[in-house]
This record gives C-alpha cells, structure tokens and sequence, in this order.
C-alpha cells in the first residue's frame, strides 16, 4: 500500500507539479551529510508518522456478493500518513534551489486533494475510496528537534499528511442467497366492494386484507360493504375471513393504470368474486 502511494505521490509532484526530471525525488529520512553528499538537486518525501484516524472509523459491517452467497465485510481503517517535505539544493544557488523546489511542492499539494484516480495504481483505485490529503502545521519546536535527531542542517519544509484506507479483509458468511418472490408494486388502487354470503346476504363483520400484505384490513359494515387501500402487486388476491372463522381467498384482476375497483364477493364453496353489475 505505502509503495502505491509514493508512486501517486510521485505522479502528483512531476506530473501535477512540474518536478523536473533532474531533480531526485526520493521516500527516505534526511541523511546526515545532506546536502553535501548530495549529487543533484533533491526534494525529500520522510514518512514521519501514521496513525488511525479514530473520527473515520466505521464499526458497522458492509454487505457484499460472493459467488457461493452474501457476506458481511468489515469497512477499511482510515490512517493518517505524515509526510515532512524537505528541499536540498546543491552548488552555490542551493538556497534558491530549495526554495524553489518547496514552493512547487506546496501549489502542487494545494492543486491536487483528494490525490486524482488517474494518478494513482489499480490496487488504489479498486479500494474507491477517496485519498483525501492536507497541509499541516507542526507544533513549535518539533521540526527542529526532528532535524536535531537526523543531524541535518535546519532548514523549512512542509508536513503534508495522506489519509489511506487500510482493508481488514475480515469477512462474516457466507451466507446462503435469500430467494424470494419478486413483485410488482406501483401506486395503491382502492378497491370498494360488498361481502354476501350463498343466499345473497350481506356479510358483516367480516376483515378483507390483501394476501401477503402487512397492512391492516377493511372490515365489512352492516351492508357487508369494505373499502381496502392494497398495491397493485401481479397477481392480487383478497382473503375474506368471517367471525365464523370461515376463510376464503379471491383472485383479483387489476388493468395497468386502474386506481379503483368496485367487486361483489360471493362467500360460497366455489370462492366466486364478481364485479358488481355482472
């Protein structure tokens, strides 16, 4: 992973930037004798630090496919790469050289956040996670105490902080596919019927639902008249249930685009249901 984000990082500085070709660019600690052992001018990527970023962690698992069935993931940790960027310049304009240099490097970070997809490898990009990047300020002291410990000349530089995912590539499962009855639902259609019994009398009391529906049924009034609100799900059928505790279920033919429905069912042991007026 740190391999992949030089090379972007690389990308971002020559390609972004405009780091010419004689200039080295290298992911390394300054070393004591710079820039004096130095043969070219050289900017410093020095990967001080990384730590998690607790305020990105992400507890929950993420669902995703594999062939043999579904599986839970555990979302990536997100930590936080500090790079200090440095400048070394050799010859007699080593000063303006490092200045130079510095200057690039901070319009090119600037320019580029998040780092582009185009710059950065196939192993990144699959991640789809942005690689969001900023400039930070360092407590006082601390880039001369780090120059301290490195035996280099002080000198300014920049911190420049990456934020990377890393994957766990922890996974629960897997779970077998679920298979279950696909349907179709558009807008509601209200449905207006009456309930009658063999010898034509109405039905009161009796609850009318539609059949696989969670919602609450309709239920006949002294006349043995309803009116359900139910989806225009293929196929419809309506379950008629007495306070007898006779049950019977009923096809229902909906037309595309009808939004309401007038039916007489006939509580009979052929289970007819008919429109009224037929």
């Amino acid at each position: 992973m740190l391999s992949h984000i030089h090379s972007t990082i690389t990308a971002l500085l020559r390609e972004g930037g405009g780091l010419a070709d004689d200039v080295d660019l290298v992911f390394r600690a300054p070393q004591r004798g710079w820039p004096q052992d130095l043969g070219r001018t050289t900017l410093c990527c020095h990967l001080l630090d990384l730590r998690e970023n607790t305020e990105l962690r992400r507890g929950d698992p993420q669902p995703a496919r594999r062939a043999n069935g579904g599986v839970q993931r555990m979302p990536p940790r997100m930590f936080d790469l500090r790079y200090v960027i440095s400048a070394f310049g050799v010859g007699e304009a080593a000063a303006e050289q490092e200045f130079a240099l510095l200057w690039q490097a901070l319009t090119a970070m600037l320019k580029h956040s998040p780092l582009p997809l185009e710059w950065q490898p196939e192993p990144l990009r699959r991640l789809d996670l942005p690689l969001q990047t900023r400039l930070v300020s360092d407590e006082p002291g601390r880039l001369l105490d780090l120059w301290n410990a490195l035996g280099v000349v002080p000198r300014p530089a920049l911190t420049y902080t990456v934020t990377a995912p890393v994957e766990l590539d922890l996974a629960q499962g897997p779970f077998p596919p679920v298979q279950q009855r696909i349907t179709q639902i558009g807008a509601p259609v209200i449905i207006r019927g009456v309930v009658r019994d063999s010898t034509g009398m109405p039905v009161a009391d009796a609850q009318v639902r539609q059949e696989q529906s969670t919602d609450a049924p309709a239920r006949t009034r002294a006349q043995g008249s309803f009116v359900l609100t139910a989806s225009t799900a293929r196929p419809m059928r309506l379950v008629v249930a007495t306070e007898s505790g006779h049950t019977q279920t009923f096809p229902v033919a909906i037309a595309p685009g009808q939004r309401e429905a007038t039916l007489t069912i006939m509580i009979d042991t052929d289970a007819t249901i008919t429109r009224a007026g037929e």
